[in-house]
């Protein structure tokens, strides 16, 4: 059977292999797509979709504290979008308490599908693999899970750095604001 090939005009350049990881946790070459495959979206949309819908639980809270405190719906939501956690305490702890540990779970259990879709489909020796696989710490330090889930929104991003990095690297602790020193502000004279 002949191989079958698009007849480009211009051939895509090579597939550029990066280094994921650092000395503490070990490194695995995959390939850049500055994207993300077909297979990898399913994949991830297919595994998020089961998890616990956070957003109608925030929904269901918010309309619980109004409720409870005969404040309007509008209201209870701004001290959400304002974290403003003592108001929202005094309405529904127990709810606020469930909410917030299924955004905390759900966080953890996005970044091991977005690492699991890496390995599987990218790491050719590693197809097989299940998110069971890829949540053992004997197989996938935890640290190089973190460097795959945000190489994974890296592609996602379409090879643009995700703002969870951009706000890593735009922080500025106390130490290093010492060192700025403020140049006096002159005015031209008109």
């Amino acid at each position: 059977m002949a191989e079958k090939k698009l007849p480009f005009s211009i051939k895509p350049a090579g597939q550029t292999l990066v280094e994921i990881g650092d000395d503490q946790c070990g490194t695995i070459k995959l390939p850049r797509y500055d994207d993300i495959t077909p297979n990898e979206k399913m994949f991830i949309d297919e595994s998020i979709k089961e998890l616990p819908d956070s957003e109608a639980l925030l929904i269901k809270l918010v309309n619980t504290i109004a409720e409870k405190r005969d404040t309007p719906v509008e209201e209870v939501w701004e001290q959400v979008r304002n974290n403003d956690a003592i108001q929202l305490m005094k309405g529904d702890m127990e709810g606020l308490m469930h909410l917030r540990k299924v955004q905390s779970d759900n966080a953890s259990i996005k970044r091991l599908i977005y690492a699991t879709a890496m390995i599987i489909y990218r790491c050719p020796d590693c197809s097989e693999w299940t998110m069971q696989d890829v949540s053992n710490p004997k197989l996938v330090p935890p640290k190089l899970l973190r460097y795959l889930e945000e190489f994974c929104l890296t592609e996602m991003n379409r090879g643009q750095t995700p703002l969870s990095e951009i706000n890593q690297e735009n922080s500025v602790d106390e130490t290093e604001l010492k060192k700025i020193v403020a140049e006096p502000v002159t005015t031209k004279a008109a």
